[in-house]
């Protein structure tokens, strides 16, 4: 089985909830579950593979001789990918292995002649779908800067402070957001200060990365792929 959901702002539950459906699938049809190959993604988008280790480590599991499972069980098709070129690739692969998937929502089984057509309509609508989100994250951001406020993530040097709304009530009983205000974090902001004095004086980008690192003085971010934080010398961001 594989599941993914996309953002934090998404329940961890997501995950239960596709492999539960997957489960109601497989079970009265006496497939055998085997537990080690259900793997999921979370937070990672489905508008690329980069960043995806659990769908890239089944699908090379997949390729192995002799082959450890004979089909793949999917919620839904935009959990595999929204990408139609991806998603078309992906069932082809695993085709090839003689390894099938079942899209469980839409009732599509890769094995089937007419499994193409199907994935291929679905796909452009999972596509489609973030076209339409894209264009509305945009307008909504827009309409942020222009309050004045945050249109999202984080900045170095600033610490997000969200701006309830009373009137309105958003997720689990608590006010909706109206927005979020970027107020000044003072020992980040030092840093930053400092690495515009460093460049000014003449340092390159990796000789302040290492002057940074030498310093331990904290990334950005905490790595998500390597045990240690610190400054890269090409861009001030984790590494």
């Amino acid at each position: 089985m594989y599941a993914r959901y996309s953002s934090d702002l998404q329940r961890e539950s997501s995950i239960e909830d596709q492999t539960r459906k997957c489960r109601t699938l497989a079970n009265p049809r006496g497939w055998v579950v085997l537990d080690e190959y259900v793997r999921s993604d979370e937070e990672i988008t489905g508008a690329t593979l980069a960043a995806r280790p659990a769908l890239k480590s089944l699908i090379e599991d997949a390729k192995r001789r002799p082959r450890p499972f004979d089909r793949i069980l999917i919620d839904d098709t935009s959990r595999l990918a929204r990408n139609v070129a991806d998603a078309l690739n992906m069932v082809a692969t695993l085709r090839f292995h003689g390894v099938g998937v079942t899209f469980v929502s839409q009732g599509i089984d890769t094995l089937d002649k007419s499994a193409r057509q199907l994935v291929t309509i679905n796909g452009m609508m999972d596509e489609q779908f973030l076209v339409g989100l894209a264009d509305k994250v945009h307008r909504g951001q827009e309409g942020q800067v222009l309050k004045g406020l945050n249109p999202g993530g984080k900045c170095f040097g600033y610490r997000n402070v969200p701006i309830e709304d009373p009137s309105r009530q958003g997720k689990y009983g608590r006010p909706a957001l109206a927005g979020v205000r970027l107020e000044l974090h003072n020992e980040q902001a030092s840093v930053v200060l400092r690495v515009f004095q460093m460049y000014a004086d003449g340092l390159g980008l990796a000789s302040i990365a290492k002057t940074l690192n030498a310093e331990k003085v904290p990334a950005p971010q905490p790595p998500r792929t390597r045990p240690m934080q610190a400054w890269c010398t090409s861009r001030y961001a984790k590494c």
